[in-house]
């Protein structure tokens, strides 16, 4: 009789263990339909590599479109064909491929004007298009900034649902044209060039690559120095972008690069306590730093043949 009784006993404790474990890690529908709920929705879901245009509009200034060339690089179509900063426009989609909001606060809403002026999405301070590679087309509205300052309300159109959004996401998304522009004088890349030919006053530079080695006029050159010249030339960068200044240039500049296939000319002049930047072909007027161009014509002067044996 004893050992039936410990056996049932035993038994029992088995069946009250199992339960105990299966109700702690298995949670009523109920409770876990209402954490679901809870979770904030993502307004926008992308892939990446299948946006093939941008509108970005702004009350305060004229829509920016942004295409993709043969290449796949992104370039600006409107207000005016401009070279675009890449890294500038990847910064926007990788934002817009997963744009999280704080809240749903809104689910249902009559299809008026007036529903969505309390928002400030009847007349929204930013409008973002993005079309992708099958031509679908989706808009991003942003409106107000809620009562608290910390987010700002926006919806898909065609989409009922409002949401708030975190207020430093409108930031990374509500940019101007100069944040699109290609501020970089040169686009030499992380690659070496091929070939550099600086001519500053009377003085004049020759560099060629020939397999692992920098030459100039039949020299082999030090390497660390033709680096940092390189290096000094892709650091020169627009300040900001100007109508006029330019002219008699103190300074040209051609790069070649991909196995001769791509050549860049530049030209720089003195204005003022700046220096002006143009590109071969292009309207464009980069202003630079003294500063810069002072680092390019040292680090030009510093180039040296290479140490006997290296």
């Amino acid at each position: 009789m004893k050992i039936r009784s410990l056996i049932f006993a035993t038994f029992v404790l088995l069946v009250l263990v199992g339960a105990l474990y299966w109700s702690g890690h298995h949670k009523p529908a109920e409770e876990s339909t209402k954490a679901s709920a809870d979770t904030p929705p993502t307004i926008l879901k992308l892939d990446e590599a299948a946006v093939a245009g941008l509108e970005l509009r702004n009350k305060n200034a004229e829509p920016i479109v942004l295409t993709r060339n043969s290449s796949g690089a992104w370039q600006i179509a409107q207000p005016k064909p401009l070279s675009a900063d890449q890294s500038a426009v990847s910064g926007v989609i990788s934002t817009l491929s997963s744009l999280d909001s704080e809240r749903l606060l809104v689910n249902k809403l009559d299809n008026k004007a007036s529903d969505l002026k309390p928002y400030g999405l009847d007349q929204p301070a930013v409008e973002i298009d993005v079309t992708e590679k099958d031509n679908k087309t989706q808009r991003l509205l942003i409106g107000d900034e809620t009562p608290t300052g910390s987010a700002v309300y926006a919806m898909l159109a065609g989409d009922p649902r409002i949401f708030t959004m975190a207020s430093y996401l409108k930031t990374s998304l509500d940019k101007g044209l100069d944040d699109f522009r290609n501020k970089k004088l040169f686009d030499i890349g992380f690659g070496d060039p091929a070939r550099i030919e600086m001519r500053s006053g009377a003085k004049a530079y020759f560099l060629s690559k020939g397999g692992p080695d920098w030459w100039s006029n039949g020299k082999k050159m030090d390497a660390a120095s033709v680096e940092d010249f390189i290096s000094k030339l892709r650091d020169l960068t627009a300040s900001k972008f100007v109508e006029s200044g330019f002219a008699n240039p103190a300074i040209e500049i051609t790069v070649t690069s991909d196995d001769g296939k791509r050549g860049e000319k530049a030209s720089i002049a003195k204005s003022g306590s700046h220096y002006i930047g143009k590109r071969e072909n292009e309207p464009t007027l980069y202003e630079l730093d003294s500063s810069a161009i002072a680092a390019l014509q040292k680090a030009a002067d510093e180039i040296k043949p290479s140490a006997p044996g290296k």
